[in-house]
């Protein structure tokens, strides 16, 4: 037997993070063809382990009874910085 919830009643935990990037822009000649900046970022700076999905399984207790079990999955690091260097022309 199935018990559904009504529509739109349940909610994931709540999703917050903090993203910090700075950008440095290069100073070349203003008769350059290109110009370039370095980006270094970092993404989830405090390190929450936000949930990415919820997968729900069905768990089997005796003969007659079902049950659904939900699995939070979040993303395997806690923060991950990058550093990135752009150029246009």
């Amino acid at each position: 037997m199935f018990i559904y919830s009504d529509r739109n009643s349940s909610r994931m935990r709540d999703y917050h993070r903090l993203d910090l990037s700075l950008t440095i822009k290069d100073k070349g000649a203003p008769d350059r063809f290109w110009h370039g900046e370095w980006v270094f970022s970092v993404y989830n700076v405090y390190g929450r382990h936000n949930d990415w999905m919820i997968n729900y399984q069905n768990k089997f207790e005796g003969t007659s009874s079902e049950v659904k079990e939900a699995t939070r999955t979040y993303l395997p690091f806690l923060f991950f910085p990058g550093i990135t260097y752009n150029f246009y022309f």
